[in-house]
């Protein structure tokens, strides 16, 4: 990834980071992507090194960081960038500092080693111990009943135009019986928010960052969240583990089509085309669960 021009912007903060790092913050990048108002940087210290800070600039972007940093205190692996501090500023909001990583491979394209690789490295996220008081996935009831909420006002989504003629009046009934709560039940630690801006490849290593999702929950949500951007890019995941995810593709589909249809929120102004994109990316699968149910009666 081509680095951003660097441009000098001395700051009253910058006495706080630098007391955090050991050395003068000589110059700044804001860095792209991301779908919240954090402020997003890449910065060069006196002594040559880089590192990539995220400043809150919300309460609510306040309550993820803070989310993200109880994850690198207590999460070790080499799927996790280094945490290096974080850092209160002089508003009162928090800066989250990790290591560098825009020298790495980040996709797209897609290979089918890159798709192995990312698996196996939430194979061993999967594995992970952590503390028994992360949130449950299960107990998301924007995940659970999406496909309820659908279904009562089908119509509506069918005026979106964004299937074919009356396909949610048709469908959305149906897929609303299938049991959300038991798809998403689980031990194993989550990312939950598995997408190609959120990862890189460091050698032969995956590295996942932006933690602030994490929780409990079953591995295949992990791999249902991924699939959206992986085909959108050119890539796709084993027909087997495809197959293997359905009910949980089928309620990630439901989560992101009702959460598209919300009024946009101010700190993330394009987040719900982002989200429809992605229900009707996965409503294929949606079909093909329908399909499989309709057969097995």
């Amino acid at each position: 990834m081509p680095h951003p021009p660097l441009t000098a912007r001395p700051a009253p903060d910058y006495l706080r980071l630098a007391e955090a790092l050991g050395a003068v913050v000589a110059a700044e990048a804001t860095v792209s992507g991301g779908y919240t108002a954090a402020t997003r940087l890449r910065l060069t210290l006196c002594d040559g090194r880089t590192l990539f800070a995220k400043i809150a600039t919300s309460d609510e972007t306040e309550g993820w960081l803070q989310q993200e940093w109880r994850v690198y205190q207590h999460l070790r692996g080499a799927f996790m960038p280094q945490a290096l501090a974080f850092v209160p500023m002089e508003d009162g909001f928090h800066a989250l500092l990790v290591e560098d990583l825009s020298r790495c491979a980040w996709p797209p394209p897609w290979s089918d080693g890159r798709v192995q690789q990312v698996l196996l490295t939430l194979d061993a996220v999967h594995a992970s111990r952590f503390s028994p008081d992360v949130p449950r996935l299960r107990d998301d009831t924007t995940l659970t009943h999406a496909w309820e909420h659908i279904a009562r006002a089908a119509a509506h989504w069918d005026e979106q135009c964004w299937a074919p003629q009356s396909w949610f009046t048709r469908n959305a009934a149906q897929v609303a019986t299938l049991d959300a709560v038991a798809a998403l039940d689980g031990d194993a630690l989550l990312h939950a928010d598995v997408r190609s801006d959120n990862l890189c490849f460091r050698g032969d290593q995956c590295v996942l960052f932006d933690w602030s999702s994490a929780c409990r929950g079953n591995p295949r949500a992990d791999l249902a969240a991924w699939m959206p951007s992986l085909i959108a890019e050119g890539g796709r995941l084993p027909e087997d583990i495809i197959a293997a995810c359905l009910p949980q593709i089928v309620v990630l589909a439901g989560y992101f089509l009702r959460q598209a249809v919300q009024p946009a929120p101010a700190h993330a102004p394009t987040l719900r085309d982002f989200q429809r994109q992605q229900g009707l990316t996965l409503l294929p699968w949606v079909e093909r669960w329908l399909d499989q149910r309709q057969a097995n009666r």
